[in-house]
């Protein structure tokens, strides 16, 4: 027997011994995984917690060096640095501030898309489990009425 066919017998194994509960908690890992890797790649992607640039900018800023902190915003790849661009551009009491917040609320969208599954997971992840749990309960009775007077605990381990 070769290692593929261990594996692939194991797998069985242990898919037949988990029963059908097993089986969806396994699905609920598999997507909840891939929306954690499509989700880190895509705050690694946006430059989420990379702050330099956007910090360097506001320094500049506060040195009243307005071209600087233009420069440092244009060259970054920050997911928030256009806005922060935008918002050089509008003056004090130019009613622009109602843009900004919209611009500033379109760059954060996307990254907050996703959330609901992990919230969904984590409740329903434990009662998957608990549910797994009475229906092996519900087995090791059935096999001990079964057995009739010839109780064995050795019966309960399967």
């Amino acid at each position: 027997m070769s290692v593929t066919d261990s594996l692939i017998q194991t797998a069985r194994g242990t898919i037949e011994t988990g029963g059908p509960v097993f089986i969806l908690l396994l699905l609920v890992s598999i997507i909840t995984l891939t929306l954690i890797i499509t989700k880190a790649l895509q705050y690694m992607g946006a430059r989420v917690g990379r702050h330099r640039p956007l910090r360097l900018a506001l320094i500049a800023l506060d040195q009243g060096d307005v071209e600087e902190a233009s420069r440092l915003l244009h060259s970054s790849k920050h997911f928030l640095a256009p806005v922060f661009s935008l918002g050089l551009t509008i003056e004090d009491g130019s009613g622009k501030i109602g843009r900004l917040e919209a611009e500033a609320e379109t760059k954060f969208l996307p990254l907050e898309r996703g959330f609901r599954v992990f919230e969904t997971v984590a409740q329903l992840a434990p009662l998957l489990g608990l549910l797994g749990t009475v229906l092996g309960m519900i087995e090791a009775f059935q096999t001990l009425q079964s057995a009739g007077s010839q109780v064995d605990p050795a019966l309960l381990a399967g």
